[in-house]
């Protein structure tokens, strides 16, 4: 290899003129390989800490097939589903399912680049998830997933706050586990003052008001009702059936 430079911080891979921070497996492979897999890091992850996170999970599974694989055609989708199964033991499933992600992404580029024949990562399922009930999802810059992430919070959120913008920091310095510390503050922001809502409720009827319009939506049909008096009906059918008479009423009634 000459001229190819990848960096990463905390990933611990460092390139240039050669191959000294590559995995074994790769630098055996030959020059093919250790191209293609520094072209998957520096051209195809753009984002600075999916690219650590991605490089953080290769390295790990290269390092732990090594100990029974000389030939990196020789890793099978046994190999990666029994490394998953470490990685649960460690590893919640949103991170485990993520760690699997980089490594078919990685093995899918080096199928692309003839380097491997098939992806074994490729048929390998993730563990199942389901987001736990209390933790808030939070979205920010480097998110590894393209969804939000379920953070632990020092404090937790309200409703009220959906939106807003908060401190994080990450448990063990791994993006997947979010630590939500608090709201961030802009105290010279001024908020503008919520539009008067209220809703009252007795044993006969259900009162809403609103200051500017109300909008009750369900699939493609709404009803709107708007400060100027227009009810607005919209839907893709309607039907207007009454056991007694049926009257429309107005100063003018037009159809179509």
């Amino acid at each position: 290899m000459t001229g190819e430079l990848v960096s990463t911080t905390s990933g611990g891979l460092t390139v240039a003129g050669g191959a000294p921070g590559l995995p074994s497996l790769i630098a055996r492979a030959g020059a093919g390989a250790e191209r293609r897999f520094l072209e998957f890091f520096a051209a195809q992850i753009r984002n600075r800490n999916t690219r650590e996170a991605y490089l953080r999970a290769v390295r790990d599974f290269l390092d732990w097939t090594e100990a029974g694989i000389e030939d990196l055609l020789d890793i099978e989708p046994l190999h990666v589903a029994a490394w998953v199964e470490i990685k649960k033991q460690t590893y919640e499933a949103q991170s485990v399912k993520q760690q699997l992600a980089a490594l078919r992404h990685l093995f899918d580029w080096l199928v692309t680049g003839h380097v491997l024949h098939t992806n074994p990562a490729s048929f390998v399922r993730g563990p199942k998830f389901s987001y736990t009930k209390g933790r808030p999802l939070v979205a920010y810059p480097g998110n590894p997933s393209e969804t939000g992430l379920p953070a632990r919070c020092t404090n937790l959120p309200t409703a009220a706050d959906l939106g807003r913008e908060v401190a994080l920091l990450f448990e063990g310095g791994d993006p997947h586990r979010p630590l939500l510390i608090g709201l961030v503050q802009h105290p010279e922001r001024r908020t503008e003052a919520a539009p008067a809502q209220s809703a009252q409720l007795d044993e006969e009827r259900i009162v809403l008001r609103a200051e500017r319009e109300i909008v009750l939506t369900c699939g493609k049909a709404s009803i709107t009702l708007t400060r100027a008096g227009k009810v607005l009906i919209r839907c893709a059918y309607l039907l207007s059936r009454s056991s007694g008479v049926n009257r429309i009423k107005g100063g003018s009634v037009q159809i179509n």
